[in-house]
């Protein structure tokens, strides 16, 4: 069983190639029926390893969150996750409102570190930090489209470059803290005024972007790992789990036996375990293995695959 929810939850192999996978493999047959029950029985096991992630999560003092969405037989779906130090959750939503997300940041404690989307605007604004390696990709959308834009996007990026290289050697042991944040506060001079004027350029898709991030200039970060990305990085591979054939079907049900298997997968460090050594998934899986070495002791080597 915790093979099928690696297969499928995990590694997003299709329902219908999951049954021939498992046969091939390890010679037990399985119907696509299976498959569902199977998924549905993971998602029982992994529920308290669940909510004590989600309970973690809360209580982080930083965490990183991010969002992505698709459409679902004409419907709107979206995978947000959340993201610190020690766990990673996941959570498939209906849509982006802020009355949708607010409810999954329980209490609203730590620092939230996010792009600048308009639906987390619930989170108090000293509490907030704008991830730079979001704006580093708005910053490349600027500088690869034709005329006026491009220079600006030019320009900011040279500063962001500098501001990395800085960050960089900071983490690297090769700054102290001070001579970091007294490097920092030149290029944030230049960045803010760079801004100002490609917000009064009236260019557009550009200004906008540009005023609103000048908007938010007192959210860029300032003391935590911002550069890092953490969150978008654990949402990109899930986020595959968008094509139909992956997702465990539309149904209330069938989202969550999609999502729960996630949030192990996206422990880090001491806490992060295999979904298959959740009890009963392991003994389960020993169990098939076993039913299938009696049954090839009992019709021979010729029956390994085709029983």
């Amino acid at each position: 069983m915790g093979i099928v929810a690696l297969l499928t939850g995990i590694y997003h192999v299709s329902r219908r190639k999951a049954p021939r996978l498992l046969s091939d493999l390890v010679g037990v047959p399985i119907s696509l029926g299976a498959i569902s029950a199977v998924e549905a029985r993971v998602s029982e096991a992994v529920k308290p390893a669940v909510d004590e992630a989600w309970t973690r999560v809360e209580g982080a003092a930083v965490k990183h969150t991010d969002g992505t969405s698709w459409l679902k037989a004409g419907a709107l779906l979206a995978l947000w996750t959340i993201a610190s130090t020690a766990v990673t959750v996941f959570k498939i939503v209906t849509d982006n409102s802020r009355a949708t997300l607010e409810p999954l940041y329980g209490a609203l404690r730590g620092i939230l570190v996010s792009d600048r989307a308009k639906a987390l605007g619930f989170w108090a604004m000293e509490r907030r930090q704008i991830c730079w390696a979001h704006l580093l990709r708005k910053f490349v959308s600027f500088a690869e489209r034709d005329g006026p834009s491009a220079a600006f996007g030019r320009d900011l990026l040279n500063y962001t470059g500098i501001l990395f290289e800085y960050w960089h050697d900071y983490k690297a042991g090769k700054l102290d803290r001070a001579t970091f944040r007294a490097w920092m506060a030149p290029v944030r001079t230049q960045v803010e005024a760079l801004l100002a004027r490609a917000a009064a350029a009236n260019i557009d898709r550009v200004s906008g972007s540009c005023a609103d991030i000048l908007a938010r200039v007192e959210l860029l970060p300032q003391r935590h790992d911002f550069l890092d990305g953490s969150a978008r990085r654990r949402l990109r591979p899930r986020g595959r789990a968008r094509h139909p054939r992956t997702l465990w079907g539309a149904t209330r049900g069938g989202v969550r036996r999609r999502e729960r298997p996630l949030h192990r997968s996206g422990r880090r460090g001491p806490d992060r375990r295999n979904v298959i050594s959740y009890q009963p998934l392991d003994l389960f899986c020993q169990v098939a293995v076993c039913r299938h070495a009696l049954h090839v002791a009992r019709r021979g080597p010729t029956a390994q695959h085709h029983p």
